[in-house]
């Protein structure tokens, strides 16, 4: 038996799927050896979803929870106050001098390629992932010059309630990583990845739903109403220790292979106005992928004149 899983989700949960394919193993394991009754998950160990919802929100109207959602929330309104909202293509592009609306040709735009990023020999496991962030901001920061500050987002996985272990749903946010690439701190590489440790370290340290960190810098309502988005860029690092094949268990009877380059579905288009995709490879190498979402080029029709 074979099954294909196609994720639509730019990131995606691997618990879920390990529940998903652990439950589908077990069934096939059961029906190969003609058991009538499938093995039965311990109650103890699930939860509903609403009680566990109902929980969650009581939990977090406690106030040592409020304490700590206040405190974290102060931290991102100080590191992320002058943040600077940069818009690659002004609304005001959307008429031409006379007031008539100019043309629009719509493209979705995407590109990959293979580089090798070979980390020294007693480099901790998370060198390459800084190496891939910091990559991507020394190139915005080369677009955006002169401007040093440069913030990203980064998937976070937000499983650390027990509660959630067996329940299935997508639990990953976005969180917010601010990099203040002075001069000083791009003399050398080890001080550039210093930088980007120290950024993620205090960013995990102080994560909180992106929702509420979002709401503590409302858009202009000039731009609310255009789907603002507060971080247009998100840098994602697949590690290959959490590839499907390597990562979930699911007993000798079943093996989890990647689809070829060849066969697997690319996606059109971006959740985000801009992604990069870092994906480390079996040889060492990390493939990258950069999309981005609908660019719209706006340009005018002139009518040609006969010489």
């Amino acid at each position: 038996m074979e099954v294909t899983l196609i994720t639509h989700h730019i990131i995606t949960d691997r618990a879920s799927l390990l529940l998903v394919l652990q439950s589908m193993s077990r069934h096939y394991r059961h029906t190969i050896a003609a058991q009538s009754m499938p093995t039965r998950i311990q109650q103890s160990s699930k939860i509903d979803y609403g009680a566990w919802a109902r929980w969650l929100q009581t939990h977090q109207q406690e106030a040592h929870t409020q304490i700590q959602v206040n405190e974290k929330l102060a931290f991102w309104k100080e590191t992320l106050i002058s943040l600077k909202h940069i818009h690659m293509l002004p609304r005001n592009h959307l008429s031409g001098p006379d007031g008539q609306p100019k043309q629009m040709k719509e493209a979705n735009l995407g590109s990959s390629s293979h580089i090798c990023i070979q980390p020294p020999a007693e480099a901790p496991d998370t060198y390459s992932q800084r190496l891939a962030v910091a990559a991507t901001a020394l190139a915005l920061r080369a677009v955006f010059a002169p401007s040093s500050g440069i913030t990203l987002a980064i998937p976070y996985m937000n499983r650390d309630d027990p509660a959630s272990a067996d329940m299935l749903g997508l639990f990953v946010d976005r969180l917010p990583v601010r990099l203040a690439l002075e001069q000083e701190d791009l003399v050398t590489a080890a001080g550039l990845l210093d930088e980007v440790r120290s950024a993620t370290h205090q960013a995990v340290e102080h994560r909180a739903p992106y929702a509420q960190i979002r709401s503590q810098f409302a858009p202009p309502p000039s731009e609310a109403a255009h789907g603002h988005h507060f971080i247009d860029v998100v840098v994602i690092y697949n590690w290959r220790s959490d590839a499907l094949e390597t990562a979930l268990g699911l007993g000798p009877e079943v093996r989890v292979a990647q689809l070829s380059g060849a066969r697997a579905a690319r996606p059109r288009g971006a959740m985000f106005p801009l992604s990069f995709d870092y994906s480390e490879q079996e040889d060492g190498g990390a493939g990258w992928r950069s999309t981005s979402s609908t660019i719209r080029i706006w340009y005018r029709l002139r009518p040609w004149k006969r010489l």
